[in-house]
């Protein structure tokens, strides 16, 4: 199927005559078409032999446990250099908060990464949407479209058929 849809990416330029014009003068609209695979979401899997972690005592206010026990994590990320500090009173509790903020943080530069091959893809598809980059043109006055690339023409009831193939290659 999407292959079909293949041939219709690009710019689409549709003329028509408004039922309130007067003077029949024609009125131009546009649009771009990219056809897409459905955005998905980024998991992220965390191994403990990707992590490097280190306790230390903590700073501030929290009274002589805080300052004297290495109870507070720093945890650092090998591959990317990301790197989480969680302060608090139990260790166990602190490693796995440093944990669910590191795979947070992981997850949002990969789905970042991954938007913007999404947005890319998109954009090209789309290319500058300037008149003369157009793919397809559907003029009701003329009752005709004409596919600029494949030049070939048909009628409009066959397109709203949905005999789109009758375009493509």
């Amino acid at each position: 199927m999407k292959s079909i849809f293949n041939n219709e990416i690009g710019g689409h330029r549709w003329q028509r005559v408004p039922p309130t014009e007067k003077r029949g003068r024609t009125q131009t609209s546009t649009v771009s078409v990219a056809v897409l695979d459905p955005l998905q979401e980024v998991n992220v899997t965390l191994h403990d032999d990707e992590l490097d972690i280190r306790f230390f005592s903590g700073t501030g206010a929290g009274g002589q446990h805080r300052n004297r026990k290495q109870c507070s994590v720093m945890m650092t990320h090998i591959k990317t250099g990301t790197v989480v500090k969680v302060e608090g009173r139990s260790k166990e509790s602190n490693i796995d908060e440093a944990r669910r903020v590191m795979v947070q943080r992981l997850k949002e530069v990969a789905q970042s990464t991954y938007d913007d091959k999404y947005s890319k893809i998109r954009k090209d598809q789309i290319g500058d949407t300037f008149r003369g980059n157009k793919r397809r043109t559907y003029n009701e006055k003329a009752n005709e479209v004409v596919d600029h690339v494949n030049n070939k023409n048909c009628t409009l009831k066959e397109i709203f058929k949905g005999n789109i193939t009758t375009l493509h290659k």
